[in-house]
């Protein structure tokens, strides 16, 4: 047991505050009486408190202490991003249309949460997993060298 947990305990109720355990959290009164930085002290270290008020740790489930890190959201246009550069390396087959990727675009923005895998995709089909886990296979409109003429330049590259 931390030695600062008895004493900032002790100076507590030294200046007339009552500490009371209740389950998994500590009652205190009079409650206008406790400052900022004890409240602050109590939030921190509940358990150690309650620990020490009560001469045993309280039990608070098996869950309580497990840490799930929060995975940061990528943008739909950060994966986009991603999946033009990945493909930038390879030849001009492997390079989707302006309008494909508006499509795909399109697509994501639909599944809120979605994310693409890209270690997955070919070039034609890309591989993209819902918020719920499930993966579906997004596949792009072929185009014709008609339709390329017709306002979609970028896959006509020349190749040295």
């Amino acid at each position: 047991m931390d030695i600062i947990i008895g004493e900032k305990v002790e100076a507590m109720k030294a200046r007339g505050l009552t500490l009371t355990p209740k389950g998994t959290s500590v009652k205190v009164s009079p409650k206008g009486e406790i400052t900022e930085q004890e409240a602050a002290f109590l939030k921190e270290r509940m358990v150690d408190v309650i620990a020490y008020l009560t001469g045993a740790a309280p039990d608070l489930g098996e869950d309580v202490f497990e840490y799930v890190p929060r995975k940061q959201q990528v943008s739909v246009d950060e994966y986009i991003a991603r999946f033009e550069r990945h493909f930038s390396a390879r030849s001009v087959y492997y390079r989707w249309p302006a309008v494909c990727i508006e499509e795909l675009r399109a697509y994501m923005n639909e599944h809120v949460g979605s994310k693409l895998l890209i270690e997955e995709s070919f070039a034609f089909t890309v591989v993209v997993e819902f918020a719920d886990g499930t993966q579906h296979e997004f596949e792009r409109s072929r185009w014709s060298d008609q339709q390329e003429k017709c306002g979609v330049p970028d896959r006509k590259q020349a190749v040295a």
